[in-house]
């Protein structure tokens, strides 16, 4: 009789444990995907948003295979560069050779 309780309380207990890392599992995507957002937008609002699409790199793939931390250097990158005289020429034309952005504090990032 003992053993059954004891299997019984174990089952409950594994049970227990699997919802609560479930949860935690389903609160933690929900959070990263809001946090995604929150860099998608703000990196929508910089010239890098615009860089980004003259390279063909799209910015819901990047904040997907970018770690957080390089998504919020490239923000950071972005916001205090002082080259945006050229940043804009570069924008402003239709094709322009690689090697003209090497200005460009994210370089990495948008280089092929």
């Amino acid at each position: 009789m003992s053993s059954v309780l004891l299997v019984v309380v174990w089952g409950i207990s594994v049970l227990l444990t699997t919802m609560l890392l479930v949860t935690a599992i389903k609160r933690n995507y929900i959070n990263g995907q809001s946090i995604r957002v929150q860099y998608g937008n703000q990196v929508e609002a910089l010239r890098f948003s615009r860089m980004l699409k003259k390279r063909k790199i799209d910015l819901h793939t990047l904040l997907h295979q970018e770690p957080l931390s390089i998504i919020q250097e490239q923000i950071t990158n972005c916001r205090g560069c002082l080259k945006t005289a050229e940043c804009d020429s570069v924008l402003n034309h239709s094709f322009v050779a690689e090697t003209k952005l090497t200005f460009c504090p994210n370089y990495s990032s948008i280089a092929s």
